[in-house]
């Protein structure tokens, strides 16, 4: 999956036109406030997750895209 992030807790997840925003949290990656990234993840299922918590894991795999928000 690629994910666009643009501010922490803001981030888009999907395939390329089908776009909504993404809250879980990304092992291996922190966001720098300014910094547009492009994120391939990889997507684990959890066996048996807290009823309050994703089934999902996600690991990023790659930064795809990293740019300057127009400052």
């Amino acid at each position: 999956e690629d994910i666009t992030t643009s501010r922490p807790r803001s981030r888009k997840v999907g395939t390329p036109g089908a776009f909504g925003n993404f809250y879980d949290r990304i092992e291996g990656y922190s966001h720098e406030p300014g910094i547009r990234n492009v994120l391939r993840v990889d997507r684990y299922t959890i066996k048996n997750p807290p009823a309050d918590a994703s089934k999902y894991a996600y690991v990023l795999d790659m930064v795809v895209e990293s740019a300057n928000e127009g400052h």
